[in-house]
């Protein structure tokens, strides 16, 4: 008796690349989406790291903990918050880091301005201004801290060292307006007034 032999439909061989393929494919689908979605968490966390200034720089501190200018930026963003003690902590670190850090004597200034110590305060951002005269918001800082001493000449030169370089902000023509008027140079306020109305009308 003869025995029927059955063929298999289509190619084996050809079925067995394919599920294969079929397989690799939803391998490369699972990697691919374990990869993305493990960028997503961590775009997440850093999102939530950037959100707090503090927080931010902490942990740029704990990748780079030898760089002053880590310590510096965490003691601004201390001072931001009015945690001075902090902000006088972070910025001396970063002087022991680098003595030549001018923004971190300018973070020691502005605290003890905060904290009512002026001389100091003036001191300090002086200092800053030594290292890196190029660093012009500390003008601006010296001349507030002289304001607040009623030291109105010493304001007036410093607010006018940082309007060189900046002259369009009325808010700075108008304090020193108001420190020439202390000094009776009644001429010279009209003049800062006046520039502070061109600048913006509304003020």
């Amino acid at each position: 008796m003869n025995q029927v032999q059955i063929k298999p439909k289509g190619n084996l061989r050809g079925n067995y690349k394919l599920t294969w393929k079929v397989r690799f494919y939803f391998i490369e689908i699972s990697v691919f989406s374990t990869i993305i979605l493990a960028l997503l968490v961590s775009t997440y966390l850093r999102n939530e790291i950037w959100r707090d200034e503090v927080a931010l720089w902490k942990d740029c501190m704990k990748k780079s903990p030898r760089k002053a200018r880590v310590y510096s930026n965490l003691g601004f963003a201390y001072f931001q918050e009015s945690n001075y003690g902090k902000a006088l902590e972070m910025s001396q670190r970063a002087i022991e880091i680098d003595p030549k850090f001018a923004r971190a004597y300018h973070n020691i200034g502005l605290v003890y301005q905060k904290t009512g110590d002026l001389d100091e305060a003036a001191t300090m951002i002086r200092k800053s201004l030594e290292i890196d005269p190029a660093l012009h918001i500390a003008h601006y800082s010296l001349g507030g801290v002289y304001f607040e001493s009623r030291r109105y000449k010493e304001a007036v030169d410093a607010f006018n060292r940082f309007l060189k370089i900046f002259p369009r902000f009325p808010d700075v023509h108008h304090l020193v307006a108001i420190a020439y008027g202390a000094q009776k140079q009644f001429d010279r306020a009209i003049e800062e007034f006046e520039w502070e109305l061109r600048i913006n009308p509304y003020h």
